[in-house]
């Protein structure tokens, strides 16, 4: 039996549990169902994919901005499921929220019933 659409869960701005059921076709195309405003505790966007994305590409890391080595953070590259197709986002240097804020690194992860479902990179 193929599944009729997917479920997709997540943590909205308030912490509540927000679940919705999707259609596969949407899960295909990685439409975005929703955002929500970036904040440490909530992921700011849900993008499915029906495949596992390709290995992670390799990316020299430049030197931070002259000055902000101890106030930037590298981010790094992804896979992101765009228009049927995957596309790499190159890393990037961030703001530190404050100085003793890490990165934690988003993440594609395998859904039960098929496809793929992009858990958000937070600070720690």
């Amino acid at each position: 039996m193929r599944p009729s659409g997917v479920f997709v869960l997540g943590l909205v701005a308030a912490g509540a549990l927000l679940a919705v059921h999707a259609p596969m076709s949407l899960a295909q195309s990685g439409t975005t169902l929703g955002t929500v405003p970036p904040s440490a505790t909530a992921p700011p966007m849900v993008m499915m994919a029906p495949t596992a994305p390709p290995a992670p590409q390799v990316e020299t890391v430049p030197a931070p901005p002259s000055g902000q080595e101890k106030v930037m953070v590298w981010q790094p590259g992804r896979w992101a499921w765009q228009d049927g197709a995957w596309s790499w986002q190159v890393g990037s240097y961030v703001m530190r929220p404050s100085d003793a804020a890490t990165w934690i690194p988003g993440r594609w992860e395998v859904q039960p019933n098929g496809g793929y479902i992009w858990l958000e990179g937070r600070w720690g």
